[in-house]
């Protein structure tokens, strides 16, 4: 009696799933598309307006292999091992994304774009998380302006056929676009630097391209084409051991990131400093350089400086990403200049560190150790 009662209560279930997609108005589903492709047809031109290129036509593959290793301790001395795109490891000590869990430790790509009329470019990031190399989780895509400073970001949704990606914006699996997630990490910089990334401004630099120190804000339509509500970014403006080389922004830069690169922390897939190594595990960290050993002096300094950054990391606010009123740290906005910059009218520029006055050949972020 109660197993046919049961399949009494599904049977008619079934039909009334059937009659709903029946007289259902699926439009509404095709809506949602179009919602989405006018969101980011609006943020593109609002994009453009900046004089920031987005490549609306190539063909992203993501070629450019970024590999994946652990750093390891063998005779007293740390070495790095790679590891292969089928082992199946869950920490490294470069995951592609930090927040990422066990699924950041599998082999990347990446593809870079250039403007043909000024000196905007985009990055394509692409994240795996599987051995599987059509197995891509997510790509994301960073679009700079050093001119003015002007970014904007676009990132896919759900998991990404390679094969069968549109151009940017034009429809699935394109979703997000805006700054205000992006951020809430890309919180000092377009780029961010972690030994990952490495290999990006490796990359970068060999296309002429530098952005350390420069101007930047996000673009944002905000439901139109003008991108006139500038997303805006706050440096910490102590004297610090950090902030001699580095503009450390909030929340991520100045929380997260600090405590991983000066090797207080781990997080997600990044996988713990070697052991048996002595001073040569401090090579696990990325900051300081880990080719020049600190002095007890030295590396007390540096722990009463960690300590000051995470306490002012404390005083932004988790949602507008700016110092709270009452913070007990100086803090002051990253510069940026949102007037309008219509690629058409943009001529090409031969020299960007003498219109910024950096003077520095390398980024800031480069990495000094391993």
């Amino acid at each position: 009696m109660q197993h046919g009662t049961f399949r009494a209560t599904i049977f008619p279930a079934k039909v009334i799933l059937l009659a709903y997609l029946l007289t259902t108005d699926l439009s509404a589903f095709e809506d949602i598309d179009s919602d989405m492709k006018r969101a980011a047809g609006n943020q593109i031109a609002a994009c453009e307006a900046k004089g920031i290129y987005v490549p609306k036509t190539e063909i992203l593959r993501c070629g450019s292999e970024l590999p994946i290793f652990r750093w390891v301790c063998r005779n007293g001395s740390v070495e790095k091992e790679p590891l292969g795109e089928s082992t199946g490891n869950t920490q490294c000590s470069n995951p592609t994304h930090i927040n990422s869990g066990p699924s950041g430790c599998y082999p990347g790509g990446f593809d870079i774009f250039k403007s043909p009329v000024n000196a905007s470019f985009c990055i394509a990031l692409c994240r795996r998380k599987s051995a599987a190399k059509a197995d891509i989780s997510e790509v994301a895509m960073i679009c700079h302006n050093p001119d003015g400073g002007g970014t904007c970001f676009f990132n896919t949704v759900g998991n990404v056929n390679m094969d069968h990606l549109p151009p940017v914006g034009q429809g699935r699996p394109w979703g997000y676009v805006g700054p205000n997630a992006c951020m809430k990490c890309h919180d000092n910089d377009p780029l961010i630097f972690t030994p990952f990334s490495a290999p990006i401004f490796e990359a970068l630099k060999a296309h002429n391209i530098s952005v350390p120190f420069g101007q930047y804000y996000g673009v944002q339509a905000n439901g139109d084409s003008s991108g006139s509500h500038p997303r805006t970014a706050f440096s910490l403006d102590e004297s610090l051991s950090c902030t001699e080389c580095h503009r450390l922004g909030g929340p991520y830069t100045c929380g997260t990131l600090a405590q991983l690169s000066t090797g207080h922390a781990t997080h997600g897939s990044k996988a713990a400093a070697p052991e048996g190594c002595g001073k040569a595990s401090a090579a696990f960290r990325w900051m300081p350089p880990a080719d020049k050993p600190l002095s007890p002096v030295e590396e007390r300094a540096l722990q009463k400086d960690i300590s000051r950054v995470k306490e002012c990391c404390e005083d932004i606010d988790e949602y507008s990403y700016t110092p709270k009123s009452n913070t007990k740290c100086q803090w002051k906005e990253i510069p940026f200049d949102s007037a309008d910059r219509p690629l058409a009218s943009v001529p090409p520029r031969r020299n960007n560190r003498r219109r910024h006055g950096i003077r520095r050949e390398v980024t800031p972020h480069q990495p000094h150790g391993p």
